[in-house]
């Protein structure tokens, strides 16, 4: 605490923040008054002491006799600044780590709720295949009725961005694998497979989802434009109806070299060697 007090300084707030009486020459803290002169209070202090601690037995000294690490606003008992700063500092850790936590917690929230990849397996029944086209026709357009059953399956792909893949037990050639995109109950699909490298959207209401799709099949070396409509039965059952343009890759290929000007082939010449001569 302040020594020595100037009595032409009016100022009655002094060191350490507390009220100066100068008519007195004490020092208020609310329980107690301090002497700046001697650097004792005026009135004995209402705790004790600890045995253990033997500075607060002193009941008249201030802040242990060591004012720099201590104060004592109260009259009552010392504080420690730097045990203040110490718990300030686990308080504001505390705060820090809490916070990390509820974030981890969203993020982690965020991240399962928005991706996801699933798996299933499932055995198709065709009820019926229709070509509406002659066999040697290029372009080929065809009406099909199946039914499609789920055997097993794990995983979600339902979420916001998933992957996916989907295996046909009864045929392996469709099998499919590829990325997906769902909101508000529609869906974007970048699909991979022997049968079906390409895009497809989809919107589901109730129980029925419309589809289209544009894809290419490597098994079948052609293109193929189709639109559906599913219908599920059950949790594991559903019908498709769906109408598919197909276009034969190599006439595709053959009208584009055309387009390009090259009508022929020609095959690399083979000079016979001059030991044949």
């Amino acid at each position: 605490m302040e020594k020595n007090i100037d009595d032409a300084d009016t100022n009655a707030f002094r060191y350490c923040g507390e009220y100066y009486d100068s008519e007195t020459g004490t020092i208020y803290l609310r329980a107690r008054h301090y002497n700046p002169s001697n650097g004792r209070f005026t009135q004995r202090d209402s705790f004790a002491g600890k045995q253990g601690d033997p500075l607060s037995l002193n009941l008249y000294t201030y802040c242990h006799n060591n004012p720099i690490l201590y104060w004592d606003s109260s009259g009552h008992s010392i504080k420690s600044w730097f045990k203040d700063r110490v718990d300030d500092w686990k308080t504001g850790a505390e705060i820090i780590v809490d916070e990390a936590k509820d974030i981890s917690k969203e993020i982690k929230n965020a991240v399962a709720n928005t991706f996801g990849a699933g798996y299933s397996e499932v055995i198709e029944q065709i009820n019926y295949n229709q070509d509406y086209l002659p066999w040697f026709s290029p372009i080929k357009v065809t009406a099909e009725n199946k039914t499609t059953k789920t055997l097993s399956s794990m995983g979600d792909s339902d979420k916001p961005l998933s992957l996916y893949c989907e295996g046909v037990a009864n045929s392996p050639l469709t099998n499919t694998a590829g990325v997906k995109i769902n909101l508000f109950g529609a869906n974007l699909s970048v699909n991979f497979g022997l049968s079906n490298i390409g895009l497809s959207g989809s919107y589901t209401k109730d129980n029925t989802t419309y589809g289209q799709s544009l894809s290419i099949s490597l098994s079948e070396l052609s293109v193929h434009s189709t639109g559906s409509t599913t219908t599920n039965i059950s949790d594991t059952t559903s019908t498709t109806s769906s109408t598919t343009v197909s276009a034969d890759g190599r006439i595709i290929l053959l009208g584009y070299l055309f387009s390009q000007g090259i009508d022929h082939f020609d095959l690399p010449s083979q000079q016979v060697p001059a030991y044949w001569n």
